[in-house]
C-alpha cells in the first residue's frame, strides 16, 4: 500500500499518495552524467550525495549560461527552450520592484507571428480563466471597472 500524506482541502480531509523518488535512469538517457560520475557508468541519482552534486552542477551551468534572468538552450530536437527565473515576492511592493521577470515571461511567451501585446493578452486570458477572483480583485485595485 502506498504511503499517504494527509492534507486539508476546503475543510475536508484528504489523503494523497506520496510520490516515491524516481528510479535510477537508464544509462542511455543520461550518458554525460554517467560519464561524469564514474567510468563504470553506474549512476544513482537517488543517492543524497549524487543529488546534491547534480544540484550544484545545475547551479554552475545556470550561472554560466544565463542571460540576465533568462536561461536559453536547444533541446535534443534543436528547439529553443527558455526558462525565466521568477523570484518569490512577499507583498505588492516587492512584486512591483521585480516586475522585470514578468516582462521576460511575456517576451519569451511570444509566438513567431505575434508581438508582446499578443503574448500579454494570452497571459491575461489565462489569469482570468484560472484565477478569476484574483484577477477581478487586481483590476478593481487598479481602478479598472469590471
Amino acid at each position: 500500500m502506498l504511503n499517504t500524506l494527509p492534507i486539508l482541502l476546503k475543510n475536508q480531509r484528504a489523503s494523497l499518495p506520496i510520490t516515491p523518488p524516481p528510479a535510477p535512469r537508464d544509462d542511455d538517457d543520461i550518458p554525460l552524467l554517467c560519464e561524469l560520475f564514474g567510468a563504470d557508468n553506474s549512476f544513482n541519482q537517488t543517492e543524497p550525495k549524487t543529488a546534491k552534486t547534480i544540484e550544484d552542477l545545475l547551479a554552475e551551468i545556470i550561472k554560466h549560461k544565463n542571460n540576465g534572468f533568462e536561461l536559453n538552450y536547444k533541446d535534443s530536437r534543436h528547439h529553443d527552450v527558455s526558462y525565466v527565473r521568477v523570484p518569490k515576492t512577499l507583498n505588492d511592493n516587492s512584486s512591483n520592484n521585480q516586475k522585470w521577470c514578468l516582462d521576460d515571461v511575456i517576451r519569451v511567451n511570444r509566438s513567431r507571428d505575434d508581438d508582446e501585446f499578443g503574448s500579454a493578452c494570452r497571459v491575461v486570458n489565462y489569469m482570468i480563466r484560472f484565477y478569476k477572483d484574483s484577477s477581478i480583485a487586481a483590476l478593481e485595485k487598479q481602478g479598472i471597472p469590471v
